[in-house]
């Protein structure tokens, strides 16, 4: 963690344990890791985001509007060198130009429900069987079995 100074004591201890370096330079975290697919410490009683907590530590509070942005566009990876300053904006265009959007890389990945139709997700909210065996059914997980009984997706279709 070069580069950061004055760690709150055993902060960085922690996060140098929690992480494992790759060839490319990142430090991917091993610990909790949010909804949101970043890694996320208890700081003085209060959770955040390791990268955020890194930079802050580093070059002092996040200007209003900004976020803690990564070059590598890795959300589990903690390496403060890989970590800027931007906004959300300049955040999705750099992850685009460098090709990095997982929604383009990854289509499938975009739109988890492009692998149903819409009978399917119907016959999973009218199934009464345990989500854990719906979801092998259908071929998807077990929280998008969640999400679509709960209704908390696929507005609009």
């Amino acid at each position: 963690m070069a580069g950061v100074v004055g760690m709150r004591d055993g902060v960085l201890e922690k996060i140098e344990r929690q992480t494992m370096p790759t060839a490319c330079g990142c430090l991917i975290w091993l610990g909790y890791i949010s909804g949101s697919r970043y890694p996320r410490i208890a700081v003085d009683g209060k959770r955040m985001a390791v990268h955020r907590f890194l930079y802050e530590q580093a070059y002092g509070p996040l200007p209003v509007g900004m976020l803690a942005c990564h070059t590598c566009d890795i959300p589990a990876c903690c390496n403060i060198d890989h970590v800027y300053a931007g906004t959300a904006k300049q955040n999705a265009q750099d992850r685009q130009n460098r090709g990095r959007d997982w929604s383009q890389t990854k289509p499938h990945l975009s739109l988890a429900w492009s692998r149903l139709t819409a009978e399917q997700v119907s016959a999973i909210k009218a199934s009464s069987g345990a989500q854990r065996q719906i979801a092998a059914e259908f071929k998807v997980s077990q929280a998008m079995v969640s999400m679509i009984k709960s209704n908390k997706r696929r507005k609009g279709r």
